[in-house]
């Protein structure tokens, strides 16, 4: 699960394994098989289907397929079947040019990375997984929020709000991955700094950028966990990682 001495930054090159050894065509496949279906599938949708549509469309006729493909906090009382759903679905639309450029590119990066350092399991049951979680919590925070303080635009909005995309599962993947860094906090705020970036000059909102901020998170803290938990298991079993 480690090395004896962990790299500053856990990146690796798609075609090497975390040893550094060549991979051939074979286990190229077998180890980067969620990155590549997810890479080929995201811009196969964009090309073919275009973009997630927008949250006035959820209102039309076909409401319950429009919305299948976002995240939408005001679904999670009204159609909980609909909302839980939208999380295997909706990180597979994407809403503009710089948002599918931006998705594809970090997960041919981190994503790949991950993947390729903990397998594909792992990398499938993390990325959905924080997805379902942010998307609870944030849903969560908008009821409560909007029940107790009305008159905030904040919690209105955000209950008007529609979410699609892959880039609350590969920022959590981040999280994650830094626990493989030899300075475990460098990614972390590396990954801040861009956000602090993203959120006050390239103007991406409040709501996904404590999204992002969260899922990072949410990703570093249990598979810290997780690699602590396993490394006790080995060392009671003799197997040192």
């Amino acid at each position: 699960m480690s090395r004896e001495v962990k790299p500053i930054l856990p990146i690796l090159l798609p075609w090497r394994d975390y040893q550094g050894n060549v991979l051939n065509i074979e286990n190229f496949l077998r180890t980067r098989k969620f990155t590549l279906i997810y890479a080929i599938t995201i811009v196969g949708v964009w090309n073919y289907i275009g973009s997630t549509p927008h949250w006035s469309d959820c209102y039309s006729v076909d409401f319950q397929i429009t919305c299948a493909t976002t995240i939408w906090a005001g679904e999670m009382f009204t159609s909980p079947i609909n909302f839980l759903i939208s999380f295997f679905t909706a990180p597979w639309f994407h809403n503009s040019y710089q948002h599918i450029f931006f998705v594809t590119f970090c997960t041919l990066i981190f994503t790949q990375s991950f993947e390729g350092i903990n397998g594909t399991k792992a990398t499938i049951f993390l990325f959905f997984g924080i997805i379902a979680i942010v998307s609870i919590i944030c849903g969560l925070s908008m009821h409560i929020g909007h029940y107790l303080f009305p008159e905030y635009a904040l919690f209105s909005d955000g209950l008007q709000r529609i979410w699609s995309g892959g880039s609350v599962g590969f920022m959590g993947l981040i999280g994650a991955l830094a626990n493989h860094s030899r300075y475990k906090w460098l990614m972390p705020a590396m990954l801040f700094t861009f956000e602090f970036w993203n959120r006050y000059f390239n103007g991406i909102s409040t709501y996904i950028t404590l999204a992002h901020l969260m899922a990072a998170t949410i990703g570093f803290f249990f598979w810290g966990w997780y690699i602590r938990e396993q490394q006790i298991l080995a060392e009671n079993s003799g197997v040192i990682l």
